[in-house]
């Protein structure tokens, strides 16, 4: 069993799960069923898959806004699509690209959950650099919530843009009141 939204990220048709020490391809997910389609691989390949995905998130109601020295806080409702357009091959011990693949049809999943942002923009420089910083930022930050929510981290999701916005997200629709708690509501 997977949450739906961390599913779609490893059992794209082509991908390759591993659970238990064990291999397996992914035949492809049935979204409408919540049914994924796995079989024990047979290979003895030294590679793994990655998805290339597209993350995107919308405020959709203000519920509370803060400021934290120059940064600017929010919470409330917000929209999220996550989107798995193809995968890439990557072998296990170079960490190398061994092959790209595009999806027949990108799965998308969306929902309406809670979720909180900040905004970084004052400090933005358009680099690279920058913005590397905030998605490893964002990493770290959802690294640390489960020690002040008691939930998992793989329950927060998170979206980093350019321009100085992270988004952090409740990975269940609806949300559980786990921003709530970070926010200190």
């Amino acid at each position: 069993e997977r949450e739906l939204s961390m599913a779609i990220g490893e059992l794209y048709p082509g991908g390759i799960y591993l659970m238990g020490g064990r291999r397996y391809e992914s035949g492809g997910i049935n979204l409408e069923r919540g049914i994924a389609h796995v079989r024990a691989s047979t290979s003895d390949d030294t590679v793994f898959t990655q998805a290339l995905r597209e993350k995107n998130a919308e405020v959709l109601k203000v519920r509370g806004e803060t400021k934290w020295k120059n940064i600017e806080l929010g919470w409330g409702d917000v929209h999220i699509v996550n989107e798995v357009h193809g995968y890439i091959v990557k072998d296990v011990f170079s960490g190398g690209i061994v092959a790209k693949h595009a999806l027949d049809e990108p799965i998308v999943h969306e929902f309406d959950t809670q979720g909180f942002w900040a905004d970084w923009d004052v400090y933005a420089d358009g680099t690279a650099e920058y913005a590397s910083g905030l998605h490893a930022l964002e990493h770290v930050n959802i690294a640390m919530m489960p020690a002040m929510t008691g939930a998992d981290s793989a329950e927060i999701g998170g979206i980093s843009y350019p321009d100085g916005r992270i988004f952090y997200y409740e990975g269940i629709a609806g949300g559980v009141g786990l921003s709530e708690v970070v926010m200190g509501r």
